[in-house]
């Protein structure tokens, strides 16, 4: 079967989707996401102290020689 033989015979193909809620949210994973974004957050912080910013070079007119 070739690819366009593939796209024809999934165009027959109908699907759905349907919403399921839930009586009490899942709490546990909700945490993990709030603390996944902490650590992501902590950690760009972290690069941006660690890194010195750039300092020009020292110009004569400053009096540094």
């Amino acid at each position: 079967m070739n690819r366009a033989q593939r796209r024809r015979h999934g165009a027959d193909r109908r699907f759905r989707v349907e919403a399921v809620s839930k009586q009490s949210p899942d709490l546990h994973k909700l945490a993990q996401v709030f603390l996944g974004m902490a650590v992501a957050r902590a950690k760009d912080e972290s690069r941006a102290v660690t890194s010195p910013p750039a300092s020009p070079e020292p110009r004569e007119e400053d009096g540094v020689e």
